[in-house]
């Protein structure tokens, strides 16, 4: 997925003779992983031939439909990307012996994060999200900030199970249908070029994204480990 996509923007724009701002110019978000417990995890890809400074960006999480979020649902990121390139954020609950909201990420998701943000929920909780909060990247290097992807739909409550593909108002609130966001691994499609700048816009999440199982499971149906094998894996 991730990732022959600055090559395919090149075809395009050669091709079809589009200006030059239609090249990949931002980081985007590649993979979304909201498993089992605090199985939670960003994926942010770089699909250009240029090093990324994480500084210029912040993450927000939009919760239960709000239209805004305070500072305990907003976090600067930092480090660099190389060109081409992903880089996994991951909730920061490590501590084996926690439980409930402090339960451990499983090991093998700790073994695929570059960086672990938010480890105590009161000072910041946009790791928290849960299938129902629009998760929305921007650009803080201008003023005022201006989105670069987004996650979900601001100011919507899908429901508790989330956003899922079924027409018009895709939320399992509308229609019922099976969430694709809660409990949900999805990864962007191979054709998608850009970050989806227009946060308020119908999240009509098949568009854009496939859904895969979070976790993997045995011939009985017991859980044998979590569904991370594309996170962080640049092909």
């Amino acid at each position: 997925m991730k990732k022959q996509l600055l090559f395919i923007a090149t075809i395009f724009i050669s091709t079809l003779g589009f200006s030059q701002e239609l090249e990949c110019v931002e980081i985007f978000i590649s993979e979304y992983i909201e498993g089992w417990s605090n199985n939670k995890a960003i994926e942010l890809y770089n699909p250009t031939d240029e090093e990324i400074d994480l500084s210029n960006y912040r993450l927000y999480r939009y919760s239960n439909g709000s239209t805004s979020a305070d500072e305990t649902k907003q976090i600067d990121l930092e480090g660099i990307m190389p060109p081409i390139s992903c880089y996994v954020i991951v909730i920061d609950q490590r501590d084996s012996t926690g439980t409930g909201q402090d339960a451990p990420v499983w090991d093998d998701l700790q073994a695929k994060a570059d960086t672990f943000l938010c480890p105590e929920y009161e000072i910041n909780n946009v790791m928290y999200f849960n299938g129902n909060d629009a998760i929305v990247l921007k650009n803080t290097s201008a003023n005022p900030a201006y989105t670069v992807d987004r996650f979900g739909k601001v100011g919507e409550d899908p429901g508790t199970d989330g956003w899922n593909d079924v027409a018009p108002d895709y939320t399992f609130a509308s229609n019922g249908e099976t969430g694709w966001t809660k409990d949900h691994s999805l990864i962007r499609k191979s054709d998608v070029l850009i970050g989806d700048l227009e946060p308020g816009n119908t999240f009509k999440v098949g568009e854009q994204w496939d859904s895969i199982p979070p976790t993997l499971y045995d011939d009985e149906g017991n859980i044998i480990g979590g569904n991370w094998a594309s996170v962080g894996v640049n092909t």
